[in-house]
């Protein structure tokens, strides 16, 4: 049915056609009760003649009515009027995506802004449950102000001519005439899933599909599947790869992985949440600069501070940095240098993604590091003004290390024994044997140091020895899961310290406390400033020491900065570079060989657990730092599936039947509890346990009707627990003392339980573990088997 200007159609003005809208004529029109102008999208009379299809399509659109997202054209109307069904939507001024590819690729910094809303419309349009099904440039509108507004969600499935056929059997397939129905085009084609094309039902991993392939699109203006005809479109889809070649040279490495994820054709392997895709490209933005990593090559080892020039050190940078920003003074010269490993050294490593920290002293003039030299590490020193580093006697073991306020004593944590010695030499001196996994030496000579671990907090204790005291405690309300990064304010006015998830804290002389903003390794500057690390990039923050706040918003002031720094008061910078994009998975055997694992690729992983068929292994990879999930890498198939998509998620633990995987998780709420969820990542995810505390799962009785627990206690710290599986709901305590009881392992034949309570590991009968307790370590222990 055309519709000419001037025409009335209901309450609605006919002003001019629009074009065609890929399953309908649009025209635009003009709301004579509201006086505004709209779009109106006519459908096709062969639709109209089928009652069912126009009942199913009035159903389709109520739901997507309810869609209100500033990035989706959201529709106002459904109209019947004069024989004719028809569609009032928001009018979108501004040419379509597809009309500025046209133009030429587009820039970075322009394409993922716009990709960026791109994903959150079909955010906010999955989490409905609604899938847009159609999406491509020419369903993308760009205005002028750069707002993007996603066209015809969910419009495919409500016009679709036949209802979801449940049985993949009897599903169309590329060659049925339900693949030439109007609005299946070419163009469409290009931006179908394999399983849309196939004719298999499709649910929201199609769009991130068709986001991926839009996205390709946008930087290099050819489609990522091309083909003369539909056919050899489809086919394209179905056998081809992109070419990743003609993506330009600046698209930096995480755009690549993230378009390499999107565009799997395995669904499975597809990434399974928009909101991940949204949160990768966050860290994307601005770093333009930073030179991708070369195509094909994501699976290399990288052995970043094995290499020689494992320390960079930037002279005066900060300094020079401020002035800069500043304009009241020239510069100052900024030199940037490495600092030389010997033949035959590597710096010493706290864990698959952390290298052993850097100290500088106050002055910028003296560096300390741990380091591995024919199989002894220790300690070593060096005078910027020296040429090689020596070693610092005493030391062995060491891999944390820091100065005192005057810089002429170190203290260092050498297994769970805490040392410091005089640089000028001497016999070291015990300070405590609670271990730790960072300190800060104050002016007051209290150290406040982190026990490490998860579910820890903070202690303080005096530089000459003595009883740790606890100096934070964690706190429920907040979602604390560890306390870490201690730094001291200068003059005794109060600590900088992290809790994960990612978070800096401010604590005063006074014990008050206040979430200064997200990042991680805090340090106070004599510019006046708090510089961090956040998602590999280096931030600085404004700060007045006087009222104890901060003057103004973080900006970020360098990219491509991971692992640790320590900064001194003269500006000085040292940054033990991490591995970019994380580790490598290998099996390590009883000699001590390690080997690849096939086809694992390079990740932020942080825990890695075997499944009881030895054939999967589940893993919780960091995807930003506020944001860890739980995957499953299947060994033969060589297949990555995502399990968890949202929240912190960790401590993962298989089921005995390895069907399921049991797992902590915040879920955006208060505390953290247990869930469980099919190990194929399918089927909703199952609430075990409510608690304002944090539960994480450790292991199973021997008959796998008991899985013991561990939960956080605002008096005692980590006590074991025990929940029945398809019993109570309730946690029943197994070990509770004054002292954190952590780590529990259960004896294969069921009779036993070793766990670590406060520095040592005991064992106890199990389940009746009251009857006695006994220890078995002499110097500390962890993690029991």
């Amino acid at each position: 049915m055309g519709l000419t200007a001037g025409s009335r159609l209901g309450p609605y003005e006919i002003l001019s056609p629009l074009g065609s809208g890929g399953m309908g004529q649009v025209y635009r029109a003009r709301d004579m009760r509201l006086a505004r102008d709209v779009a109106i999208k006519i459908l096709p009379e062969t639709f109209v003649s089928d009652p069912d299809r126009v009942a199913r399509f009035q159903r389709e659109a109520r739901a997507l009515a309810a869609l209100n997202h500033p990035n989706i054209a959201i529709i106002h109307d459904q109209l019947q009027a004069d024989g004719v069904q028809a569609l009032v939507m928001e009018l979108v001024e501004g040419p379509t995506l597809a009309d500025r590819i046209t133009q030429g690729p587009i820039p970075l910094d322009e394409a993922l802004p716009i990709a960026r809303q791109i994903a959150e419309a079909l955010e906010a349009a999955h989490e409905q449950g609604i899938v847009h099904r159609d999406l491509k440039p020419a369903n993308v509108k760009v205005r002028p102000d750069g707002t993007v507004k996603v066209l015809d969600f969910g419009l495919a499935k409500a016009l679709d001519p036949s209802p979801a056929v449940p049985d993949a059997a009897e599903s169309p397939t590329i060659t049925t005439p339900a693949m030439t129905r109007a609005g299946v085009v070419l163009g469409t084609a290009a931006y179908m899933s394999p399983e849309q094309a196939r004719g298999k039902p499709v649910d929201k991993r199609a769009d991130i599909w068709a986001f991926g392939c839009v996205l390709y699109e946008m930087l290099t203006s050819t489609r990522a599947f091309r083909g003369d005809e539909v056919t050899d479109t489809l086919a394209a889809v179905l056998r081809s790869e992109p070419q990743w070649s003609e993506l330009p040279r600046d698209v930096p490495a995480r755009v690549r992985q993230v378009l390499r994820l999107c565009l799997q054709k395995d669904p499975k392997q597809r990434m399974q949440a928009i909101g991940d895709v949204r949160l990768a490209l966050d860290g994307a933005l601005g770093d333009s600069d930073t030179p991708p990593a070369e195509p094909y090559r994501i699976w290399r080892r990288w052995t970043a501070w094995t290499m020689a020039a494992g320390l960079l050190l930037f002279m005066g940078w900060f300094v020079g940095w401020m002035a800069s920003r500043s304009g009241s003074a020239p510069p100052a010269r900024t030199v940037h240098l490495s600092v030389d490993l010997q033949s035959g050294e590597r710096l010493a490593s706290l864990g698959p993604l952390e290298p052993a920290p850097v100290s500088l002293s106050r002055d910028g003039q003296t560096i300390v590091y741990a380091a591995v030299r024919g199989g002894v590490q220790q300690l070593y020193r060096r005078r910027l003004d020296q040429r090689i580093a020596t070693p610092i006697p005493g030391t062995e073991g060491a891999g944390v290390s820091f100065f005192s306020p005057d810089g002429d004593t170190i203290g260092f944590i050498a297994g769970s024994t805490m040392k410091r010695v005089a640089l000028a030499g001497g016999e070291p001196v015990v300070v405590q044997q609670l271990g730790g996994s960072a300190a800060s030496w104050g002016e007051d000579d209290m150290i406040v140091f982190a026990a490490g671990g998860f579910g820890t907090h903070l202690w303080s204790i005096p530089a000459s020895g003595g009883k740790p005291r606890a100096f934070t405690s964690l706190d429920t309300n907040r979602s604390d899961l560890r306390h870490g990064e201690p730094a001291h304010l200068p003059g005794g006015r109060g600590l900088l310290y992290t809790i994960t998830p990612s978070r800096i804290i401010l604590r005063s002389r006074d014990g008050k406390e206040m979430v200064l903003t997200e990042g991680r390794s805090p340090r106070f500057v004599s510019s006046g400033h708090i510089v961090f690390l956040r998602d590999e990039s280096l931030w600085a923050m404004p700060f007045d020491l006087d009222s104890m706040a901060a003057k103004s918003d973080p900006v970020k002031i360098a990219d491509g900065v991971v692992g640790s720094i320590a900064i001194s008061d003269d500006g000085t910078l040292a940054n033990v570079g991490g591995r970019p994009g994380g580790a490598q998975l290998v099996w390590l055997d009883a000699r001590g060989h390690e080997q690849v694992i096939a086809g694992a690729q390079t990740a932020r992983y942080q825990e890695a657990v075997l499944s009881p068929d030895a054939e999967r292994i589940a893993l919780t990879i960091s995807t930003s730092d506020l944001s860890t999930n739980i995957f499953v890498y299947h060994l033969v198939r060589q297949t990555l599936t995502q399990v968890t998509a949202d929240g912190v998620n960790n401590r993962p633990l298989w089921t005995p039947d390895g069907k399921q995987l049991m797992f902590s998780s915040s879920r955006g709420e208060v505390g953290r509890n247990l869930f469980r969820r099919a190990a194929e990542g399918t089927g909703p995810i199952e609430r075990l346990t409510t608690s304002p505390s944090q539960h994480a799962p450790w292991g199973w009785s021997h008959d796998g009707k008991t899985l013991v627990i561990h939960q956080l206690n605002s008096d005692t710290g980590w006590d074991i627990l025990g929940l029945s599986i398809g019993g109570s709901d309730q946690p029943f305590a197994l070990v509770q003392t004054e002292s954190f009881d952590l780590s529990a392992a259960i004896s294969p034949n069921g009779r036993w339980i070793a766990y670590q309570s406060g520095v040592q590991i005991h064992v106890s009968p199990f389940p009746n573990v009251a009857e006695f307790r006994r220890q078995v370590s002499t110097a500390g222990g962890h993690s029991p088997r």
